[in-house]
């Protein structure tokens, strides 16, 4: 009887455990959304909220005022340097963004090919530009062409820090003149969606469950030649040597758009 009875119990939960899973999921998309809404509406990365949840504010109003003229500085030089390559590159951009408006106009089941066609067409006018400055250079044993390929590779890294530089621009900006009371309602509505992902990690993936208890000092990087750059350096010397570097942060959304954009539906 006490068996039938443990195994009648086992089955009970076992009915019940897709049900308490699904609430599970439906809390955490609750909370997720609604701390991503808030996220979005103040312009503050979850970053800034984890530090200020973990060490009692984001950062200091002198750091922000600082960072936000180092970058403003930067961004405007780095900006006025790649503008000739950028107006180089133009005729390219807009040629691509003809073939996805045409790839888009003909349906959602099209939407997967905007990014291969973009690839595809911007390879083939590298290799065929490359190979044009090469044959050019060698038939005229001229330099120059080699350097405009350098130039205009040069314009995509510049164009990549001063994007960054502007974002973070804005993201120091918004930070400075956020209101302490707005981002204790921040701090607030980020435990809550870490209570729900904490209540439903019975059901995420090993991976994603030993990610989610990261603590705040654990998601810091151990090294990174850009932090010992920033300590070493002057800051200006420092953003000088990241040039040479590639950004570890290749995403679209990150890389190249001034705001964040939280889909990756080209539809939006």
């Amino acid at each position: 009887g006490g068996g039938g009875g443990g195994g009648g119990g086992g089955g009970a939960l076992e009915r019940d455990a897709p049900k308490a899973s699904a609430l599970a999921a439906a809390r955490l998309k609750a909370e997720l959304s609604e701390y991503q809404r808030l996220l979005d509406q103040k312009g503050i990365k979850d970053e800034r909220v984890r530090r200020a949840a973990a060490v009692g504010q984001a950062l200091p109003w002198y750091w922000c005022a600082w960072g936000l003229a180092q970058r403003a500085v930067l961004c405007s030089l780095l900006f006025a340097v790649a503008t000739p390559g950028l107006v180089a590159w133009m005729p390219v951009w807009v040629y691509v963004k003809r073939r996805e408006r045409m790839l888009m106009a003909k349906g959602p089941r099209w939407n997967d090919s905007v990014a291969e066609t973009k690839m595809m067409v911007c390879a083939l006018i590298v290799m065929a530009f490359v190979l044009g400055c090469l044959g050019y250079a060698l038939l005229h044993r001229s330099a120059v062409p080699l350097a405009f390929i350098a130039y205009l590779y040069a314009t995509m890294r510049l164009y990549e820090e001063a994007v960054a530089d502007a974002r973070s621009c804005y993201s120091l900006y918004k930070l400075l003149f956020l209101r302490p009371s707005t981002m204790a309602a921040m701090v607030q509505k980020r435990k809550a969606a870490k209570a729900a992902l904490d209540a439903a990690s019975f059901s995420l993936p090993d991976g994603v469950a030993s990610e989610v208890k990261t603590t705040h000092d654990e998601a810091l990087p151990k090294t990174s030649w850009r932090r010992a750059f920033d300590f070493y350096f002057p800051w200006w010397l420092s953003r000088l040597l990241v040039l040479f570097m590639r950004r570890r942060k290749k995403d679209w959304n990150e890389v190249l758009r001034l705001e964040d954009h939280n889909t990756m539906d080209y539809v939006e």
